[in-house]
């Protein structure tokens, strides 16, 4: 059900799907002859829109996100690394191929590479299917399809295939891992912007992990702190205030621990 809730939340309170849904009624209300309130409500989309779309504000955000945790300098091989799924799409394509890579796509590439630079070290991938509205293959099964077609059946990876989200990550995770084996260090690998809540969650559930983030997907902020491509804007938006809203949904449900 949280599952269920939390992808219908968005559907609607999205930045631009909501932009888009209030527009609607601010002309709607025109129509009803509320025309100062339509004005008013137009005015406000208008407004929300250049600030969303035209200025560095989604960077900011990110940032305050991404710099949480720096990437790590790493002098010891860890004993497990975790790589959260969000970085590639299952799905049936055309061709013989049933997958595609995401732009988070850094998350998997960088785990495969510490895995290859840290050979022992345990590496599990997790990550079900959290398209509410294409059911289909996990990701964890595409990206198994992967690793054999870049290294072949032998290479040493597990999957968990069934969680859907950041906190059924680290939950589905506990069925596979000991209570001795969590308090070893685990390498955490998501993205930047995804790492504070991540990091909460899996401290919450007594993993012992060290973020290693990738995946930056905010620009340097520089005066005038403008910027030229809306779509790009509203895309680091999203992300920004979909963590941002996510964070405090975790700790208001008790599945998040502060780390601060």
């Amino acid at each position: 059900m949280f599952f269920i809730t939390s992808k219908v939340f968005w559907i609607l309170f999205a930045p631009l799907n909501f932009l888009a849904m209030c527009t609607v009624a601010a002309l709607v209300l025109f129509k009803c002859g509320f025309h100062k309130s339509a004005r008013n409500l137009g005015a406000l989309c208008l407004f929300l829109m250049v600030i969303g779309g035209f200025t560095q504000i989604p960077d900011f955000l990110l940032q305050r996100l991404e710099k949480q945790y720096p990437v790590p300098v790493l002098s010891e091989a860890p004993y497990g690394i975790i790589i959260l799924g969000g970085g590639l799409e299952a799905r049936n394509f055309p061709g013989p191929h049933d997958y595609k890579l995401t732009g988070g796509s850094d998350r998997l590439i960088k785990g495969l590479a510490l895995k290859q630079r840290f050979s022992k070290s345990r590496l599990v991938f997790t990550g079900g299917n959290a398209n509410l509205l294409e059911p289909g293959m996990a990701e964890a099964d595409a990206v198994k399809k992967l690793t054999r077609d870049l290294f072949g059946s032998s290479f040493d990876i597990e999957f968990e295939r069934k969680s859907r989200t950041t906190f059924e990550n680290a939950l589905n995770l506990l069925s596979i891992t000991s209570e001795a084996e969590r308090k070893n260090t685990w390498l955490l690998v998501t993205s930047a912007w995804h790492m504070p809540r991540a990091m909460g969650v899996f401290k919450k559930l007594g993993y012992s992990t060290q973020a290693y983030p990738v995946d930056y997907a905010s620009d340097e902020i520089e005066f005038p702190y403008l910027a030229s491509r809306a779509s790009v804007q509203f895309g680091k938006l999203e992300l920004a205030a979909k963590e941002i809203i996510g964070i405090v949904v975790y700790w208001f449900s008790g599945r998040f621990e502060s780390l601060s």
